[in-house]
């Protein structure tokens, strides 16, 4: 009777899990830009940069808008795979990292497209961990 009933408790289970497929929530920014407010999907943001005590959201066509919340609470909103903070003021998507390499001091300097004003460092306490980021698919 047990094996009987741990079997078909199985079954349930498993079909549970194979039916149900989890939903990717998608993500949009909303900013402003003058009279105008724009509804920005998450593939399209190449990266939210702290510029001058200020967070901004940069498209990946370059645009920079100004966005109202701090870079703790994008993270959260963000998706994981997509989006890695690569130090305190930059928080970039995977597409948008053209090139990087490791400097004397074993840190990393990040080449971001569109370009940032300032160089963009990952410290080489965090560059194993952007590295195994960066590889998965």
């Amino acid at each position: 009777y047990l094996q009987l009933y741990n079997h078909s408790h199985t079954q349930k289970i498993t079909a549970k899990i194979t039916n149900s497929t989890p939903e990717i929530p998608v993500v949009n920014f909303v900013v402003k830009t003058g009279s105008q407010t724009l509804n920005i999907p998450e593939n399209q943001v190449a990266y939210f940069a702290i510029l001058e005590k200020y967070t901004f959201l940069v498209s990946t066509e370059g645009k920079q808008y100004l966005y109202d919340l701090p870079l703790e609470k994008i993270r959260e909103k963000v998706s994981t795979q997509a989006f890695f903070q690569l130090n305190r003021q930059v928080l970039a998507q995977r597409n948008c990292i053209r090139k990087f390499h490791q400097t004397e001091t074993r840190r990393l300097l990040i080449e971001l497209n569109p370009p940032l004003s300032y160089p963009v460092y990952v410290a080489k306490t965090k560059v194993a961990k952007f590295n195994q980021w960066l590889g998965q698919s």
